[in-house]
């Protein structure tokens, strides 16, 4: 087999938390054990504020990871110190992925979207070494701003960046996407070519097989054992439904649910003081866990939710949902009917599908009284994924992806 070298640039990756650089790190390793040299551009982890500070330059699982420093510019606390690591991370990144190309000569350049411009450097790169450019794009920005409102983006911002868009689409050879939704949206909104667009789903993060435990995890988390646990682990951000959560806790105040919150995000501060004003001692935060206790209270609870913002499906995917789906915990999609995922839940009988607290309460109070339903629906989870979304699955759909653009290249040389 040809060892062909790609070179990835991302601004996280393993050891960072962030679950885009976990995933991406698990790519790159399956990518090297099938003989391809993978060189990757990162960042200094930065997710959260508390992240340490690592080697410049390691072979991690046979890949081979060059850093560059943030500085100060590390957590998502504020705007303005994302933007700074941002801008430090794609002019820095700039710098070393053309000395490593130079060095290396790449088949092929693989970028995800974090940040969302770091396709300016792959595509830059691989038009100079006229070599493919492989763009994964996990979330369609700024639509997902405008459509959060999160913030008062000018709109010649809004124009510069679906030019900076509109190069980075067009320099890429191909664009790998998540959904088929989010698929739909680049060719109707960004008018690109059906054919220059992929999908492929996520694998699970972790990918977690059932076990038991000799100590269940309620007693650590604070929680009765005779209590059901409704968790939501990932991020808590603009783009999730997470105050009707708390209103349908609010409406179970008295019964035996406890919901759990597992992650960081813009919304936690926020919601973490509803909670204690509204005294709300059914509901529990927690940062990121350790994988083997995240496994754990993953395998634990009752049901998991995922959730988006009406309409935000044609922009992103939850991936966390996967990890569920894995573990053989049904799903509560919290989310239009119509949504990609939500039509995937009920149609494969792996969980329900609610659009507001009071069906989601509903749903619970049901449930209180008929638990076996949550192991029938965890049964059809766990044989959903491992039948069609387990890792090595999804990652030979990226390799055979990278293989047919780089032997396009070679073909015309």
């Amino acid at each position: 087999m040809t060892n062909y070298t790609i070179l990835v640039i991302n601004q996280y990756y393993r050891p960072d938390v962030a679950s885009s650089g976990q995933l991406l790190a698990e790519l790159c390793e399956f990518l090297q054990s099938q003989n391809i040299t993978v060189h990757v551009v990162t960042g200094q982890p930065s997710y959260t504020s508390e992240a340490p500070t690592v080697p410049e330059e390691e072979i991690l699982n046979g890949v081979t990871v060059h850093r560059v420093s943030l500085g100060k510019s590390i957590g998502k606390k504020t705007l303005l110190t994302r933007i700074m690591g941002y801008s430090k991370f794609l002019f820095r990144s700039w710098m070393l992925a053309h000395k490593i190309s130079r060095r290396t000569s790449p088949d092929a350049i693989l970028t995800l979207s974090n940040p969302p411009f770091v396709g300016l450097v792959g595509g830059s790169l691989a038009k100079k070494h006229k070599i493919p450019f492989i763009y994964v794009l996990y979330d369609i920005h700024p639509d997902i701003l405008v459509a959060t409102r999160w913030m008062n983006i000018p709109r010649i911002c809004i124009k510069a960046w679906d030019l900076i868009n509109a190069f980075i689409f067009k320099a890429a050879t191909t664009i790998i996407v998540p959904s088929s939704t989010m698929k739909k949206t680049l060719v109707t909104n960004k008018l690109l070519s059906e054919e220059k667009i992929e999908v492929i789903p996520n694998w699970a993060r972790p990918e977690i097989n059932k076990q038991s435990y000799s100590t269940p995890i309620k007693s650590s988390l604070g929680i009765p054992q005779e209590h059901a646990i409704v968790l939501y682990a990932g991020n808590i951000g603009i783009m999730q439904q997470l105050d009707p959560i708390l209103d349908s806790a609010l409406d179970l105040k008295e019964s035996p649910i406890d919901f759990v919150f597992i992650g960081e995000g813009e919304k936690k501060s926020e919601l973490m003081q509803r909670t204690y004003t509204e005294e709300l001692t059914n509901v529990h935060f927690f940062s990121y866990q350790p994988e083997q206790q995240f496994s754990q209270i993953v395998q634990e609870s009752d049901a998991c939710l995922v959730t988006l913002q009406p309409g935000l499906d044609a922009f992103s995917a939850p991936s966390r949902a996967y990890t569920f789906l894995s573990a053989g915990t049904p799903i509560i999609a919290l989310m239009p009917s119509d949504a990609e995922l939500a039509t995937l839940i009920m149609d494969q009988k792996c969980g329900w599908n609610v659009i507001n607290s009071h069906q989601l309460s509903a749903l619970l109070v049901h449930l209180a009284d008929n638990r076996n339903e949550y192991s029938k629906k965890g049964e059809q989870a766990q044989k959903l994924y491992w039948d069609n979304y387990r890792e090595s699955i999804v990652m030979n759909q990226y390799l055979t992806v990278i293989k047919k653009q780089i032997s396009h290249i070679d073909s015309n040389v």
